[in-house]
């Protein structure tokens, strides 16, 4: 495999060529030969990578090495790199009178003949001064993956690194920064970038570094190499029973290699210190956590690693570990945005043990929605025609599932597998799945319209969920994770999904049981699903009952058609905050959704008018809360506390409310918070008969109802909500 390190030279001489091979084959770099001055720039001129030297052979007078330096100080990505001269005549030392003197780190002359000693402590002696001041973003400038990346720093801040770099003031400190700017490159190039600076920073001859790859920090496995055969050795791995393990620890520090201490390892360890070539080894330390291991061989020019070269190689291995962990987030955070809503990426940005491999067992909704009669379709259509169908309604279908705050698994062929609950389970799991898979299907006869008129086709869809535990996590190898689930519970939503009909939304009783009464829905079948002993009883999902509620806003009253969905979601923030369970939420949640289902017995048209309401029609507006309880308790299963939301939310509390005039803490406490939030955004939406009022003036009419219309406990907290919000 090609090296990273790279050496040019201009020179006819072959003679001299096959010397400076010899001499530098310390660096483990590439020696890259050229005759003529216009073939180097020709190659220059390409994306390269990393140089670490240009050798120069000057035969044409002086002026013929001038142009030639000239020529690459024009290259500003070059010209940085340190020269050396070779020439057999005494003039070449005119060359650095006429160099530009802060264009180069380091340049050097040799007056042939040459000797290969000489050569080799010479160029050692030029590369160790210029990597003093290393400028860690030149380094790796010319590589055509990380050229990219350096675009995403601020002109400003490149333009600041190349004036320290050229006025010599490149510090470590800078370089530390620079390494944390690199989080957004691949991780192979960050590794790659890390182990140049490494070696440049401190001339180490190799350096190897290895990865973890298990949460249980038992396993490392060889990720990069530079100055060693990657091809016998990138099947290291180190595990459990290694004594390096054993010895290197976060806080330990490096360890030195010594004989005494190679001869106390096993054989395996042995061979793996022999492998890298190590001298030293060093601990990759985040978060006081293990999360590799940096292995350096021996230091350049035969001489012992210092205690600053010890405290300078820690100190970037420790930020390239925070470079790399920020990184793979960044990796996974692309990744997740495919499939998985932002909210919920950013939960897992900040819960990031989440992201490792290993599962978690949780409570979730697991969806199947397949195409029926699919596989007859793709054998009339052409492969083109079928896959842009499948786009087109697939596009559809996710941004309903994105909107819901379901994670899209994966497609399988024509079916689409979705969970609710993942990676972060809500108490409206179950509610936000059901809504979905109405409104695919509602989606797909409006896209069928169109399809048939446009293209004389349409599907239908069967659609499945069911509720269970699974087992949640990244799932995989090292090399490729999926965020998935597994679990009886999945694949009995995969079985619930066979036998569901085209069009049908059929779901099993743990699914119904939580939103039971707020759904419509029908027994369908008890039966045997494909690999399993017992049966399960599974249901036909038609609709949610706050339908009516909507539908008839729509229709008489448009302009409040968000009023119970403003006041629901103020409900549970209160419930939250008040520290209701995941059930009371749920009920809490969906019940504020039914506040109103009795008013589409009178019209729209009484309500919309600027005229004072009639004692008549006082009276009849009064029974409203009454015939709320009697439609939803001819529906059966809803909690007293959902009925008595509905009755007594016009209730005062100073007991002058209606239907019943209770008073204080007779009023249930869900009416009391909904007595709130339906004033609220009552008097902050727009009516055909006013204007809504400001956010201020509306809390100020709240804080004068308190105690008189508000629970001025409830009300407190209700206002802290709308300062947070």
């Amino acid at each position: 495999m090609q090296s990273v390190l790279n050496i040019f030279m201009i020179s006819k001489d072959r003679a001299l060529a096959r010397m400076v091979h010899e001499s530098i084959g310390f660096l483990r770099a590439r020696l890259w030969e050229t005759a003529s001055s216009r073939d180097f720039f020709r190659v220059l001129e390409q994306d390269l990578p990393s140089i670490l030297l240009f050798i120069i052979e000057i035969e044409g007078g002086s002026s013929n090495g001038h142009n030639i330096v000239r020529q690459i100080v024009e290259l500003d990505r070059y010209r940085n790199i340190p020269l050396l001269f070779i020439s057999s005549r005494e003039f070449g030392r005119e060359l650095f009178l006429k160099i530009p003197g802060p264009a180069y780190c380091e340049y050097d002359f040799i007056l042939k003949p040459l000797d290969g000693g000489e050569l080799k402590t010479r160029v050692a002696k030029l590369i160790q001064q210029h990597t003093r001041f290393i400028n860690f973003s030149s380094t790796i400038e010319n590589a055509r993956e990380t050229r990219k990346a350096l675009l995403e720093l601020s002109s400003d801040k490149i333009k600041d690194m190349q004036q320290k770099a050229k006025k010599k003031e490149f510090v470590f400190n800078d370089m530390l920064r620079t390494i944390g700017d690199m989080s957004q490159l691949r991780p192979e190039n960050l590794v790659c970038s890390f182990l140049l600076t490494a070696i440049g920073t401190i001339m180490a001859s190799s350096a190897s570094v290895f990865i973890r790859t298990n949460e249980k920090k038992s396993m490392f496995i060889l990720r990069e190499q530079r100055g060693r055969s990657v091809v016998f050795s990138r099947k290291i791995t180190l595990d459990g029973n290694s004594h390096i393990l054993k010895m290197v620890k976060p806080g330990s520090g490096p360890v030195r290699v010594t004989g005494e201490i190679f001869d106390q390892l096993k054989e395996m360890d042995k061979t793996i210190l022999e492998q890298t070539g190590a001298d030293l080894i060093v601990p990759i330390v985040f978060k006081n956590d293990l999360s590799g291991l940096l292995f350096l061989g021996s230091k350049m020019g035969k001489k012992e690693y210092t205690d600053r070269d010890i405290v300078q190689i820690t100190t970037l291995c420790n930020h390239f570990a925070g470079s790399f962990e920020m990184n793979r987030l960044n990796e996974v955070r692309s990744t997740l945005s495919h499939y998985v809503p932002g909210p919920m990426i950013d939960y897992l940005m900040d819960n990031p043990q989440l992201l490792k491999l290993g599962g978690i067992k949780r409570n979730v909704v697991v969806m199947f929605a397949d195409i029926r009669h699919f596989t007859e379709f793709a054998e009339k259509h052409d492969p083109e025609k079928v896959v842009n169908i499948l786009n087109t309604y697939f596009s559809f279908i996710s941004q309903v599932i994105y909107e819901n705050g379901g994670m899209l698994d994966k497609y399988i062929g024509d079916c689409i597998m979705v969970e609710f609950g993942l990676p972060l389970g809500r108490f409206d799991d179950v509610e936000r799945a059901a809504r979905t898979a109405i409104e695919i299907q509602r989606q797909i006869k409006e896209l069928n319209i169109e399809m048939k008129s446009s293209q004389d086709i349409t599907i239908e869809m069967g659609i499945a969920l069911h509720y269970g535990e699974v087992i949640s996590g990244n799932l995989g190898s090292v090399t490729r994770m999926d965020y998935t689930v597994i679990g009886d519970t999945v694949n009995a939503a995969a079985r619930i999904e066979e036998i569901a009909e085209p069009g049908q939304i059929l779901v099993s009783k743990e699914f119904l049981e939580p939103i039971q009464g707020f759904v419509n829905a029908s027994f369908s079948t008890e039966t045997y699903l494909r690999g399993k002993m017992k049966k399960i009883e599974l249901y036909e999902l038609h609709g949610f009952v706050d339908e009516e509620v909507f539908a008839y806003l729509k229709k008489e009253e448009p302009y409040r058609v968000n009023h119970f969905t403003e006041v629901s979601n103020l409900n549970t923030l209160a419930g939250k905050k008040l520290g209701y369970s995941d059930d009371e939420l749920r009920d809490l949640k969906l019940a504020s959704l039914l506040l109103d289902i009795g008013r589409a017995k009178f019209g729209g048209k009484m309500f919309s008018s600027d005229k004072k309401f009639t004692e008549k029609e006082l009276e009849e507006i009064r029974k409203i809360p009454v015939l709320n309880r009697k439609i939803l308790a001819g529906k059966g299963a809803f909690s007293d506390k959902v009925l008595d939301l509905t009755v007594h939310f016009h209730e005062n509390f100073d007991g002058t409310g209606y239907p019943d005039g209770l008073g204080g803490k007779q009023i249930s406490e869900w009416a009391r918070i909904c007595r709130i939030s339906d004033t609220y955004v009552a008097m902050t939406s727009l009516r055909p008969y006013r204007k809504p009022l400001s956010k201020d003036a509306a809390v100020r009419e709240l804080q004068y109802g308190s105690g008189k219309f508000f629970d001025p406990s409830i009300l407190h907290v209700f206002l802290e909500i709308l300062e947070e919000k």
